[in-house]
């Protein structure tokens, strides 16, 4: 037996499994940790702006308009889903603009407790607040779908 031309096979078949752990191997485990962060950071950023909508808290007060835009940043920056990040981004907007106006109409009806405009205030109010929950959880939905989706 041939122990030089043997050691010799062995050693070729090393660097040649060297070269492939570098050249391949690396990359496949490269681009499978960074999908991995990808899908923890919109995991990170989906559920505190899915805790948001379903809690109705940017609606309700809870979370400042500022806040509401800086998660909702966070949410956009990750979503590979061009019209769900405009869907979001309008539905915040709305939230936004609906709050403001409901608030100074409070105010302006507050004197007024008993005057037929506060009732019909009210149940405009109320209106408005289904139609965001609605629309909160069609979004919810939706970002739940863009997770699922997500390469693990």
């Amino acid at each position: 037996m041939n122990w030089i031309a043997l050691a010799g096979a062995i050693g070729i078949g090393a660097i040649i499994t060297k070269l492939l752990d570098v050249l391949w191997l690396q990359q496949v485990v490269a681009e499978n940790e960074r999908r991995k962060w990808l899908r923890d950071q919109r995991l990170r950023a989906y559920s505190v702006f899915a805790q948001d909508l379903i809690g109705m808290r940017l609606w309700l007060g809870l979370v400042s308009d500022d806040e509401a835009q800086r998660r909702l940043a966070d949410a956009l920056l990750l979503t590979s889903d061009e019209t769900l990040s405009e869907d979001l981004e309008a539905f915040v907007n709305r939230v936004i603009e609906l709050k403001r106006t409901a608030t100074l109409r409070e105010r302006e009806l507050q004197p007024l407790v008993n005057v037929e405009a506060r009732p019909i205030w009210e149940e405009q109010n109320r209106a408005w607040f289904d139609q965001v929950s609605k629309d909160a959880h069609r979004l919810f939905a939706r970002l739940r779908e863009e997770l699922k989706k997500s390469p693990a």
